[in-house]
């Protein structure tokens, strides 16, 4: 059912703990069909379409600069350790992220600092588009 789900646009969003009732008693027959049509279409949502126009033109610059200064630890006091997370994270699914950290050390090697805040002002852009795709509910495996 989820994989039938996932190819045709649609997540399902029940926890194995909210999952495992409803589907023992559909298989012990305690629960009919449509008791559990009704049960698995409150736990499911279309997925947002991958149309970059579409992503773009949900994102408002309020929400933005919000999520943009969350992942300063400098500016929000935030864990450095989870910015550090979701870089990684995000550098392993957007090749041009690996880029810039390489452009960000050969900066600070040659020392200079304007060249790294540039870099790293593009970084966290590109950084804060991912989480915000995530908020929304993009797949971004």
């Amino acid at each position: 059912m989820i994989a039938f789900l996932s190819d045709n646009g649609w997540k399902f969003e029940a926890t194995p703990d909210d999952a495992e009732p409803a589907i023992l008693q559909l298989a012990a027959g305690a629960l009919d069909k449509t008791a559990f049509t009704d049960w698995a279409r409150k736990h499911m949502r279309e997925k947002p379409k991958l149309e970059l126009r579409d992503f773009f033109s949900r994102i408002d610059p309020v929400r933005f600069s919000e999520k943009f200064l969350s992942l300063l630890p400098g500016e929000t006091h935030a864990d450095p350790n989870e910015f550090r997370k979701k870089h990684e994270e995000a550098k392993t699914r957007i090749p041009f992220l690996r880029d810039l950290a390489r452009q960000q050390q050969e900066a600070k090697e040659a020392g200079d600092e304007k060249g790294w805040d540039r870099v790293t002002i593009l970084a966290v852009g590109m950084i804060t588009l991912y989480a915000i795709a995530e908020d929304m509910g993009y797949e971004l495996a």
